[in-house]
């Protein structure tokens, strides 16, 4: 009996004294995701058992699955909201600034003319203009407002009248060329001048010869460039150079300076077509007393057909009037464009009117004819003129 009692306490006591379990969750199963195995009793404790640790690095940095996206409003909706009244005032203003230094009129800063962006279009023409045309008539003097890369080959025949004085009728041929060079939208170089000159007079007299013509070129900047509206301003100064034959009257004098504005814009748009007007003035002085001086304007009027950039209509008229007396030579009148006599020619005027048009054969090739004839006052050398060119632009 004391035996069956002893083996009893024995094995009670073994009982007590063994751990119930180990409450700690083996480090494993810390590291591994719980498997989702619904009703397993294991995997309830285990999840129950489990401490409240960190998430792991990954899941740190992921976005949460319930997060709602958020949109990042612009500054300028930023600084508008925030910004009082005067703050607002203050940020239109400076928002006006800003399209006006980017609308390209009065004010633009030099590097916008020629810094990089306007490098990358050097010896191109400006191609933002397909409504408007070159004049046709003062070819020498009336110029484009327009940055181009042109060569122009141009003729002009021009009759004498038989009442002019001295040479009691004839004609006046030119055959020649004008370039044009540009660099950017803003800047370009202009040989408005260089050909040929025949002067053919009744009185044997005066009867000249072929020869050289002057050469007139200067430096031309566009001012006023908005594309949105085809308004465009530019300025520039001719220099003539008498270089040319004396049997042609193309030796007079030793230098004229002619600065000049000119102006172009378009108006009066519609489903027939739309208009385009042109002007240009400029005065020519010269550096000694044997060229004579005068003030010049043009006007030019186009009609694009259709608005198909190729059939023009155009309308000119072109006014000369002298203001000194040149030394050169003792002729009554002078040769407008074509020649400067250095004559008797101060306080005479004329105005002469054209009619022609211009096609353009191809986006980079046009050509123009017109026919000009006196309108009011002396007619001097001018009876009537035909004037035709050739535009190829790049």
């Amino acid at each position: 009996m004391r035996g069956r009692v002893a083996a009893l306490a024995w094995v009670v006591g073994c009982a007590a004294v063994a751990p119930a379990g180990d409450p700690r969750p083996d480090p494993a199963a810390l590291l591994l995701p719980p498997v989702a195995s619904a009703g397993s009793p294991s995997t309830l404790r285990a999840r129950s058992s489990a401490p409240d640790l960190p998430p792991p690095p990954a899941a740190r940095l992921a976005p949460p699955r319930d997060a709602t996206p958020v949109t990042v409003r612009p500054v300028a909706d930023v600084r508008r909201a925030e910004w009082p009244a005067r703050g607002d005032e203050l940020f239109e203003r400076s928002l006006r600034s800003d399209r006006e230094r980017e609308s390209g009129k009065w004010g633009d800063k030099l590097d916008d003319a020629v810094g990089p962006a306007a490098r990358q279009g050097w010896f191109h023409s400006d191609r933002a203009f397909d409504c408007v045309v070159s004049p046709i008539t003062n070819p020498f003097l009336f110029e484009d407002p327009r940055a181009l890369t042109e060569i122009r080959p141009l003729f002009i025949y021009q009759k004498i009248p038989n009442s002019q004085p001295n040479f009691r009728g004839g004609d006046i041929w030119y055959l020649g060329a004008q370039t044009r060079l540009a660099f950017g939208e803003r800047f370009s170089l202009t040989l408005n001048k260089i050909g040929g000159v025949t002067v053919n007079a009744k009185n044997p007299a005066y009867d000249g010869d072929f020869g050289l013509s002057e050469i007139w070129l200067g430096p031309k900047v566009t001012l006023i460039r908005d594309p949105q509206y085809a308004t465009i301003l530019a300025a520039g100064a001719q220099f003539h150079i008498p270089v040319g034959s004396a049997s042609a009257y193309q030796d007079t004098g030793e230098l004229s300076i002619v600065p000049y504005v000119t102006f172009s814009q378009r108006f009066l748009a519609t489903r027939v077509g739309t208009f385009n007007g042109m002007v240009s003035t400029g005065y020519s002085f010269s550096t000694d007393k044997l060229r004579s001086d005068y003030l010049y304007l043009s006007s030019h009027l186009s009609f694009d057909i259709g608005n198909a950039h190729r059939f023009y209509p155009v309308l000119e008229m072109n006014w000369f009037h002298y203001t000194t007396n040149g030394s050169a030579r003792s002729i009554s009148g002078e040769g407008r464009d074509l020649i400067n006599f250095g004559s008797l020619a101060k306080g005479s005027s004329m105005v002469t009117g054209a009619i022609g048009g211009r096609v353009k054969l191809t986006r980079n090739t046009e050509i123009g004819v017109a026919y000009e004839t006196p309108l009011i006052g002396n007619e001097d050398f001018f009876d009537y003129r035909f004037t035709v060119d050739f535009i190829w632009r790049y």
